[in-house]
């Protein structure tokens, strides 16, 4: 239990980025802060997951705060591109708390995508006000906002994920996770380098242009964890009718998964 409380505190000061290349530290965008989690992890069993941090949730203007940036704390906007340990655990506290009530606030448009297939297939939600009995928070590869992933020196690509492994590993292991559901071609390409997959069932929903939809099984160390995997996801092109029917389309496949094995 003190893991729950102190890892993602330890994440977001992340002393550990002194050891790392000034060219690593360089990428993550000034004034930003870590997003370990999106939403109360503490009380979610379901967790999306994705590349990393958007550069729209740290928009300019203050009336428009979705998270801590380092000036509301009074640190430098380059305080991670100097990898400084000086952050006391009272900002790190204020920087998490945040993090777990980002769906109480001004959540970015993207996460209401997302719900649809979550709130379909298991009767979750990221937000409160929904009320759900099953809840669902959400995670990404590495917690920075950098430039687009695609757009990052392949070098630099794996030296983040691999910056973030054990605290990715340790946060989809937990005891309260019952199932990943993982969003996007790129995600998926990236987590089967690190992990071992055993897919059960893959499927297209009939419609136009349609994504892949898989089930099946993932070992993270010693634990093993439930998946469910659409090749596209939010942030995939098209209009919004079209991902809300694919996503309505991967919600109805987590439905029937989970109703043909009894979970």
């Amino acid at each position: 239990m003190a893991n729950d409380h102190h890892y993602p505190l330890d994440r977001i000061r992340s002393a550990s980025l002194g050891d790392e290349s000034d060219e690593l530290r360089r990428e993550i965008l000034a004034d930003t802060t870590p997003v370990p989690v999106f939403g109360d992890y503490k009380v979610s069993q379901i967790v999306t997951i994705a590349l990393n941090p958007s550069s729209k949730e740290f928009p300019a203007k203050k009336s428009n705060r979705r998270l801590v940036h380092l000036a509301d704390l009074g640190l430098p906007a380059d305080y991670y591109q100097r990898g400084l340990d000086s952050m006391s655990e009272e900002q790190a506290k204020k920087i998490l708390e945040h993090c777990v009530q980002y769906f109480e606030n001004n959540s970015y448009k993207w996460f209401d995508t997302a719900t649809i297939a979550i709130k379909n297939g298991f009767g979750a939600s990221f937000y409160k006000k929904d009320d759900t009995t099953v809840r669902a928070c959400h995670t990404d590869l590495f917690p920075w906002a950098t430039r687009a992933f695609s757009t990052l020196d392949k070098t630099l690509q794996q030296k983040f994920k691999k910056e973030n492994q054990a605290f990715l590993k340790w946060f989809l292991s937990r005891d309260i996770v019952t199932s990943i559901v993982i969003l996007g071609g790129s995600t998926w390409k990236e987590l089967i380098t690190d992990f071992e997959f055993e897919a059960n069932h893959r499927e297209r929903p009939v419609m136009e242009d349609a994504p892949v939809f898989e089930y099946g099984h993932v070992m993270l160390g010693n634990v093993r964890k439930s998946y469910f995997y659409s090749s596209k996801g939010p942030s995939a092109r098209g209009s919004d009718a079209y991902k809300k029917e694919f996503h309505e389309a991967f919600g109805e496949f987590i439905k029937n998964i989970q109703t043909r094995i009894g979970l």
